[in-house]
């Protein structure tokens, strides 16, 4: 989604995976051009050599954990990281005081729900109208990897930690509930489901 988005606004985006079947994705059916796969050895080398040529400053995170110091390690001088995710279990580790002042670094959270309530109710509707029309473009859509019941919860949550990038999982609030029948298996969400379910 991310990818999309940036590509929708303009934001040149260097990809960070961890496997190459996520690097194959992203360049054959996506047309990223800049993909790295954070297991290479020369990982943080290539990282370091693309943002000096890029020019870039701002990095999207939503892992967290000891990763996250790593890769601002890697970008320019006064680079900020904007943390909108927390993907791994522990809280940011590995930052060097040292790094951020000397350095210049920043790190930032983004919720959105901060970010519509500093824009007021006249600010968010417009907000709120190109969410919606990138929802119809598909720009904004989520892989549904499956959906559970309340009492699969535990189970589900454990799986789903073995493969976040996969997809979402969706807990169904009642036992009977019809979505459970869909199951999930790689189903894309967007506007266009919704929309066809009425």
């Amino acid at each position: 989604m991310i990818t999309k988005l940036c590509e929708k606004e303009g934001i040149l985006l260097i990809n960070v995976v961890r496997r190459d079947e996520q690097v194959r994705i992203l360049t054959e059916e996506y047309g990223q051009k800049y993909v790295l796969n954070q297991t290479d050895p020369d990982f943080k080398d290539k990282l370091k050599a693309l943002t000096k040529e890029l020019g870039v400053q701002v990095m999207l995170e939503c892992i967290g954990g000891k990763f996250t110091a790593e890769l601002l390690h890697c970008l320019p001088d006064k680079s900020t990281c904007v943390l909108y995710g927390s993907m791994d279990e522990v809280g940011l580790e590995g930052f060097n005081p040292g790094h951020l002042i000397g350095r210049g670094y920043a790190i930032e959270g983004f919720v959105l729900g901060g970010f519509l309530k500093s824009k007021g109710l006249l600010g968010i509707l417009p907000v709120i109208n190109k969410a919606v029309n990138m929802m119809h473009d598909s720009t904004l859509q989520s892989t549904i990897q499956k959906r559970l019941k309340f009492s699969e919860f535990k189970s589900g949550l454990e799986q789903y930690y073995k493969n976040m990038s996969a997809g979402k999982f969706v807990l169904c609030p009642f036992e009977d509930d019809p979505e459970l029948e869909k199951g999930g298996a790689q189903e894309v969400f967007d506007i266009k489901h919704l929309n066809s379910n009425q």
